[in-house]
């Protein structure tokens, strides 16, 4: 008896230990990226010894598959919990508040830390492909929340969007949440869901964006790159992270030799800096262009938003995920951090005129700039969930939905 009470006490104590490294780890990852992540560091942050951390996880590689398991296993029980609502909408406004509790409860300490999905694609650990399936299968279950007998008509690519664009709201809301105290995380949640729900528009049939990438001239270099360097490292960070490109494809890609590309280039992180400030200057250009439209605030807001996501299938190349900003160093990164708020304040302040003038429903302005802001940014990567899908059917299947809401015929 006293054997199995040791055993079992020196169990809970491993997993004690295992959970503590593992929120650890990720809490660090989500703050500096996989790349600067070390065991060293986790060892630190939870007071072991490096060699008491490996030996749970003997590689960080080892240690980072784990992390990522554990917010895969989060939301496939959330996602699973959330199917046993009786219509869609219960469905998809229980997944999107058990995603913020459980991000509530981590920031009061109740729970350890969840890895975001940042590096996922760059892990190239031995389960890397097994993760990535993983992360799949859960977008098909967070897919199936949606499910009425007008969306099973949907195309696969349109039914895929609209996933698409609520599970990109939802986890995207884990990085600006946080500037709201954790007692009004039910408000902010309700609200969301509203928005997801019913979108901001005062009435369904008012779709009618104006195009404005045609307005606006290509972005001048940034940091004496030229353009055709920066619109090749976007789509290659977008595509595999930041650790998952190396200097020799983005070499490859500009039909350069490594020793070339250091010549233009000191590091990297120069590099995807200045991604970063040319998809800025984008969607300010973009902004302003808006702003002087002779319309209602919705028709500003709408055709921004609209001209954004068809800049990103556009020839001119996709807007770098924001996604790329845990890759740059923290002090350059805080600049960088404060012109994207900027840039959701900009969208704010549309709403709010929108509201003003009533071409645009009462909503909170900040929330729904923020949703607006993550439905941009994940466009992006909507041809890996609806391929082949062209700009025009982006625009009406995703685009317009954002702002019409989910359900939207």
């Amino acid at each position: 008896m006293d054997a199995d009470i040791r055993s079992d006490t020196k169990t809970r104590r491993f997993k004690r230990k295992r959970e503590a490294i593992l929120g650890a780890a990720a809490a660090l990852i989500n703050h500096q990226g996989l790349r600067e992540t070390s065991m060293q560091d986790v060892a630190r942050k939870v007071g072991l010894s490096a060699s008491s951390v490996t030996y749970y996880y003997r590689r960080k590689e080892d240690l980072a598959a784990a992390c990522f398991q554990e917010t895969i296993n989060s939301l496939r029980e959330t996602a699973t919990r959330a199917a046993l609502g009786t219509n869609a909408e219960a469905r998809i406004t229980s997944f999107l508040s058990s995603v913020l509790e459980t991000i509530a409860r981590i920031e009061k300490g109740e729970q350890e830390a969840l890895v975001n999905f940042h590096d996922l694609r760059a892990y190239n650990g031995p389960t890397g492909e097994d993760l990535r399936e993983q992360y799949s299968d859960i977008f098909r279950l967070v897919r199936n929340l949606l499910h009425t007998p007008d969306m099973s008509q949907l195309p696969r690519a349109e039914l895929n969007a609209r996933a698409h664009l609520y599970f990109s709201i939802t986890l995207w809301a884990s990085s600006w949440i946080l500037y709201y105290d954790t007692d009004d995380y039910e408000r902010v949640s309700s609200r969301l869901a509203d928005l997801i729900l019913n979108g901001i528009c005062v009435k369904q049939g008012a779709w009618a964006p104006v195009a404005l990438t045609g307005r606006i001239d290509t972005p001048s270099p940034e940091h004496g790159f030229p353009e055709s360097y920066l619109r090749a490292a976007t789509r290659l960070f977008n595509e595999f992270g930041y650790q998952g490109t190396s200097v020799d494809q983005i070499s490859a890609e500009l039909n350069l030799t490594k020793g070339s590309f250091y010549h233009h280039i000191d590091t990297k992180e120069d590099l995807i800096a200045a991604c970063c400030e040319r998809s800025f200057s984008v969607v300010r250009r973009i902004q302003d262009a808006a702003m002087e439209l002779p319309a209602d605030g919705w028709t500003r807001l709408t055709s921004a938003a609209a001209s954004l996501m068809r800049y990103q299938f556009s020839e001119d190349g996709r807007l770098l995920r924001y996604t790329a900003l845990v890759s740059v160093r923290e002090d350059r990164r805080i600049g960088l951090q404060m012109k994207m708020d900027r840039l959701i304040e900009r969208f704010a302040s549309m709403i709010v005129d929108g509201i003003a003038d009533g071409s645009i429903r009462a909503v909170d302005p900040t929330i729904a700039a923020n949703a607006i802001n993550a439905a941009i940014n994940a466009a992006a990567e909507l041809h890996s969930w609806s391929a082949g899908i062209s700009a025009d059917e982006a625009v009406d299947s995703y685009a317009r939905i954002a702002f019409e809401g989910i359900f939207a015929p």
